[in-house]
């Protein structure tokens, strides 16, 4: 009788032990999530150096291949003078990924007045939602010169995402209007081009291994959550660039799809989710 309570006992204490390591893992906290923006700002060649659209015929149908074997989601930050030249390529983008406006001719808003940054944009949202068939809402400035002057167009005309900064805060959020590069109450999302521990565009990963940063990233104790990608498509042409455009040069054609490729390939075995920037608003905001 005695070894019989005994029994009971342990196997009680056992299902308690049991049940409260079950109640424990399905009540903590699961990870947070780690989100992977890739961004493509679709311009002509190399600019204000090159006019020439190799990248747009050449470059797009690389990436578009590439993304479709690694089951990628991807932005393309569109141009005007691209739209207007190729829109059955930019129509062949839009069947897979969130197609973006990166306004019409690739001139830093900045140095514009109100009245040419507002036709910049107008006409070019204009252009590509006529092609696409669908609202554009995703934005990104030329050289990635924004200012107060664009948040603001931007949000007057519905847009959802800018994506512009390259400094300060990494993690989306809602800029000012007085300062655009500073937290505020807009609508719109800043999701913000990741910079630690280097701003991840192929000319400033040189040198480096691609999924080795995007480790760094990913491994830090208090990782942001976010990585935001941004390349061209003309880094995947070989454009004979003079050395004396340095990386640039350097890493057009093979080297830099080599590079993604082998990140795509190592951010495939880690839990990631991709989104295009408009999904980050529903995300994020």
């Amino acid at each position: 009788m005695r070894a019989m309570n005994k029994r009971i006992v342990v196997l009680t204490i056992v299902a308690v032990i049991l049940g409260g390591t079950a109640l424990w893992a399905t009540s903590a906290p699961s990870a947070r999530p780690t989100y992977v923006f890739i961004t493509i700002d679709t311009e002509p060649d190399f600019p204000p150096y090159m006019d020439s659209y190799r990248g747009i015929e050449e470059g797009i149908p690389v990436l578009l291949d590439l993304f479709e074997a690694y089951d990628v989601k991807a932005t393309f930050l569109v141009t005007g003078n691209v739209a207007k030249h190729y829109p059955d390529m930019v129509r062949l983008m839009a069947e897979e990924h969130e197609i973006g406006c990166h306004a019409f001719s690739h001139r830093p808003l900045t140095s514009l007045s109100y009245e040419v940054k507002l036709q910049e944009i107008e006409v070019t949202t204009s252009m590509l939602e006529s092609i696409v068939g669908r609202d554009v809402t995703s934005f990104r400035a030329p050289y990635h010169k924004c200012d107060e002057d664009v948040v603001s167009i931007l949000e007057e005309l519905g847009y959802l995402v800018e994506s512009s900064a390259a400094t300060g805060i990494e993690v989306p959020y809602h800029p000012s209007q007085e300062d655009w590069l500073s937290v505020g109450e807009m609508n719109i999302l800043r999701i913000p081009v990741t910079r630690d521990p280097v701003l991840m565009y192929p000319y400033d990963l040189e040198g480096r291994s691609w999924p080795d940063v995007a480790k760094q990233i990913l491994s830090r104790e208090h990782a942001p959550g976010v990585i935001v990608i941004g390349m061209h498509p003309w880094e995947f042409v070989d454009l004979d660039l003079d050395p004396r455009y340095g990386a640039y040069s350097r890493l057009c054609g093979e080297e830099t799809y080599n590079d993604l490729r082998d990140l795509l390939h190592y951010l495939s075995s880690q839990d990631i989710t991709y989104l295009s920037l408009s999904e980050g608003y529903d995300v994020f905001a």
